[in-house]
């Protein structure tokens, strides 16, 4: 690669001038590859979680249920006790 100076209509410009494109293209390439790995690490981390958190959440929602019908349940025998 070499930088030139070049006057066109007036205008002083800088052109690049490549002669092996080689170079550019497999570091074009590896940087598109990192960014399908990462996108796709991503993709399959989110996929993993979504399971994951809707068997936590549901764990949690019969805990409080099972809570909330032992406290039912205890609190009418108690209340049968009593009567």
């Amino acid at each position: 690669m070499k930088l030139q100076s070049l006057r066109l209509y007036g205008k002083d410009l800088k052109v690049l001038v490549v002669n092996n494109i080689t170079d550019i293209i497999q570091s074009q390439t590896l940087r598109m590859q990192e960014m399908y790995e990462e996108a796709m690490l991503a993709t399959i981390s989110h996929e993993q979680m979504n399971p994951l958190n809707s068997i936590i959440n549901f764990t949690d929602y019969l805990k409080t249920q099972t809570m909330d019908y032992l406290c039912i349940d205890t609190l009418s025998s108690s209340m049968s006790l009593n009567s």
